[in-house]
């Protein structure tokens, strides 16, 4: 009985090796089956029109990348046959917004781009007039594009100088 178990086991690890290598086989088989087959045609990729988000201040670096990423992605995909980008913001820092408007300008030149406005303005009109439409409804708040200078006002704080003695300032 002891020698049938150790004749046995001596079989057992090509046994178990064999039968992956036939499944593997047999599996790499019925992949390349139903990968050419006629039986079992490819989908073809339809043509995608892609929305592209544009929503709130664009006022960090972060937020002009994330932006940027997207249109960069929309120019390699192929599938992607056109663009709507819809604005929703209230503009934000002049470089930043600029940076996303030569982008779109690039994703102009090879698919057409149409913005639909809900509220763009200052900056938000600015990257909608990439576009080669704008559709607003009456309700939309569209805005031109203007750049707001702020400067800190220093001479109030200059006229509350306190002095703490005569040679002193």
């Amino acid at each position: 009985m002891r020698d049938l178990a150790v004749s046995f086991s001596k079989w057992k690890l090509p046994l178990v090796v064999l039968l992956c290598i036939l499944v593997g086989v047999s599996g790499a088989f019925c992949l390349i089956y139903v990968t050419f087959s006629p039986a079992f045609p490819r989908r073809e990729v339809k043509p995608l029109v892609a929305v592209l988000r544009v929503e709130g201040p664009i006022l960090s670096s972060d937020v002009t990348r994330a932006y940027v990423e997207e249109i960069q992605e929309m120019l390699r995909n192929d599938s992607m046959k056109a663009v709507v980008l819809v604005i929703d913001s209230p503009g934000g820092e002049v470089t930043q917004i600029e940076h996303i408007y030569m982008e779109l300008l690039e994703l102009k030149r090879v698919k057409p781009l149409v913005a639909s406005a809900i509220r763009a303005l200052s900056g938000g009109y600015y990257i909608a007039v990439a576009a080669d439409y704008i559709y607003a409804l009456p309700s939309s708040r569209v805005g031109n594009i203007g750049v707001i200078a702020q400067w800190p006002q220093a001479q109030p704080l200059s006229e509350q100088v306190l002095e703490s003695g005569v040679y002193k300032m």
